[in-house]
């Protein structure tokens, strides 16, 4: 950066004040943008204080499915083939999911990794279901809690 001598920047401003105010607009407006878009990143949900799932509930999920991965293989009707390897939030963690047996899915790294922290679509919430049939399960697959003492249930 340059320095600017004082009476050369009190003769710019002098010389030209309708963009020195267009100028100071901008940059509040661009504050205020920065401010604004901070406070909306703040999460409206509960979020589970625990994000990893301990080992019961790790070992009843990878039970509950044989071992295998719970996601689509190649064909969207055919279930994965490999070996379920992860713990994986079905409505990720960041997004409110909370880390009991309901919102756990078996994946192999392929698909945890692949899946991240998006939600999962429609159609991938009636595969895992219909993957499912015939569990007994407290609740649907993905289920958010309400309450923070809900999580350590």
């Amino acid at each position: 950066m340059v320095p600017i001598p004082l009476r050369e920047l009190i003769a710019l401003v002098a010389a030209h004040p309708a963009e020195l105010v267009a100028a100071a607009v901008i940059l509040v407006a661009l504050a205020c943008l920065g401010i604004t878009s901070k406070s909306q990143r703040r999460r409206t949900t509960a979020r589970d204080p625990q994000r990893a799932f301990p080992a019961h509930i790790r070992r009843a999920c990878f039970e509950r499915v044989g071992g295998r991965c719970e996601y689509s293989g190649m064909l969207p009707f055919l279930r994965c083939r490999a070996a379920a390897a992860h713990a994986d939030h079905f409505i990720p963690w960041s997004k409110g999911g909370a880390s009991t047996l309901e919102n756990a899915v078996a994946s192999c790294a392929r698909h945890n990794l692949r899946k991240s922290a998006t939600m999962p679509s429609r159609a991938m919430r009636r595969r895992v279901r219909r993957g499912r049939s015939g569990l007994s399960t407290s609740r649907q697959v993905g289920a958010r809690y309400g309450e923070p003492a809900e999580a350590l249930r």
